[in-house]
């Protein structure tokens, strides 16, 4: 029985023991995962003081990467929430150690939590955005361009530097165009546009593909490497044009009729450009636009130039008129208005409305031949 008892107690014993070594275990289990918590918890305070003490940088650009652009504007971005931002700069320097004292620039008000600035480049580079706080950390961001585009697109026209014969009441000029862009934009993103001035850049353009041929009905540019010549026994008519003839190159017209009925000029000779009228041609207007402004210089040798609700022909300040041969220049209100200079060593100048024949304004009138009538003025 005694056994009995003592076998009983050693169980219990051994019981007993047992439950102790896993109660402390599981004791000092609580106490490493209390200890890592707060460790944790340190950890996390000192992430959020790293954090608010670190300058953080935002750096993009418009256009986008996407867009090709003749320049693009860098938009930089910083913000401290602890430390003031006191300097920054876009540049092209990697290292900040390299830029002067002098070089950096300084927020709006001397110092700020956060800025925008921006900042606009011309060049294929890397730039960096370079933020330094008031502790002197230094935080810095790049950004690589690749979509600046400044090359322009060369132009061919064919034929180019030749002569093109326009038959008589015929509208239009047909010039195959090529294109080839060096810079890196697509073919597809090329645009054209028709003009009457090139001095002015043009408000309404096209797409414009390889190799199209272009057409204008109606009003005819002439370019300036292009020769035209336009001649038979048939009439080129409009009845509203801001020129039916814009020249900006060599003009030939040669026993042809060109009547405007309302609009502008009949033909605008632009700066630099030459205009020839010869042999039996009839050049009239109805608008209350000179029929020909001149611009650059105009070979009258045959035909008629008439004027019925306006000058004949504007001669403006730089220009040159030459009248010579079988030429006829008449008008209801001035047969020449001059500012330029006019050589007549032939033909008729005639005012039928009781006007000037020619009305000399600032320029000079050398005549050595041929007849103005009834009056001139200034000469």
């Amino acid at each position: 029985m005694l056994l009995a008892c003592l076998f009983f107690v050693f169980i219990l014993t051994g019981v007993y023991l047992s439950t102790m070594n896993r109660l402390q275990l599981q004791e000092q289990e609580v106490q490493q995962i209390h200890d890592n918590y707060a460790r944790d918890l340190d950890r996390v305070d000192e992430i959020y003081e790293e954090l608010a003490d670190t300058i953080v940088i935002k750096l993009s650009q418009e256009p986008s990467a996407e867009k090709w652009a003749q320049k693009v504007t860098l938009i930089g971005e910083a913000s401290s929430q602890q430390t003031k931002i006191i300097r920054y700069i876009f540049t092209e320097k990697e290292n900040s150690e390299d830029i002067n004292e002098s070089e950096w620039k300084t927020p709006t008000g001397g110092s700020a939590n956060s800025i925008t600035e921006t900042y606009e480049v011309t060049e294929n580079k890397t730039y960096y955005f370079h933020i330094r706080d008031e502790n002197g950390e230094i935080k810095t961001e790049k950004i690589e361009i690749k979509n600046i585009d400044k090359i322009a697109p060369q132009v061919t026209f064919e034929p180019d530097g030749e002569t093109i014969i326009l038959e008589s009441g015929s509208t239009d000029i047909s010039s195959t165009i090529s294109v080839n862009d060096l810079g890196g934009s697509e073919l597809d993103t090329l645009q054209y546009a028709w003009s009457q001035d090139n001095k002015k850049t043009p408000t309404e353009w096209q797409t414009f593909e390889n190799g199209k041929t272009v057409t204008k009905d109606k009003a005819i540019t002439i370019n300036d490497n292009i020769s035209v010549n336009i001649y038979g026994n048939g009439t080129i008519t409009s009845d509203n044009s801001s020129a039916i003839l814009s020249n900006y190159g060599t003009l030939e017209i040669e026993n042809t009729n060109i009547n405007l009925e309302d609009g502008g000029n009949a033909i605008y000779n632009e700066e630099g450009a030459t205009l020839t009228v010869s042999g039996t041609s009839n050049i009239s207007s109805n608008a209350s636009y000179p029929t020909i402004h001149n611009s650059g210089t105009a070979e009258i040798t045959g035909g008629t130039i008439t004027g019925e609700n306006s000058d004949a022909i504007s001669n403006i300040e730089g220009a040159t008129l030459n009248i010579s041969e079988t030429s006829d220049i008449i008008a209801e209100k001035t047969a020449i208005d001059n500012s330029g200079t006019v050589e007549i060593t032939g033909g008729t100048v005639t005012n039928t409305g009781g006007g000037y024949a020619i009305y000399n304004r600032l320029g000079t009138v050398n005549i050595t031949g041929g007849a103005c009538s009834p009056k001139n003025y200034g000469i």
